[in-house]
């Protein structure tokens, strides 16, 4: 994001912003620490373990479709 992007963004006291670069994205965030984080918030805010599983599927899938073609 740029900073003309986020300039008028407001964020909650607790909140977080987060900006990932996409074209480094896999590189640069390490993953397991990444879900360790996630199920640990999940289980402070009581959510449903399923939602681990969905994060583990989102960011573990390295497939995409552009255009009509898988990749």
């Amino acid at each position: 994001m740029t900073v003309g992007k986020i300039k008028g963004i407001h964020v909650q006291p607790a909140g977080i912003l987060v900006s990932f670069d996409v074209m480094s994205l896999f590189t640069k965030v390490p993953l397991n620490e990444t879900l360790e984080k996630l199920h640990r918030r999940l289980a402070m805010m009581e959510k449903d373990a399923i939602l681990v599983d969905v994060g583990t599927a989102c960011t573990r899938a390295t497939f995409f479709a552009l255009r009509n073609q898988l990749y």
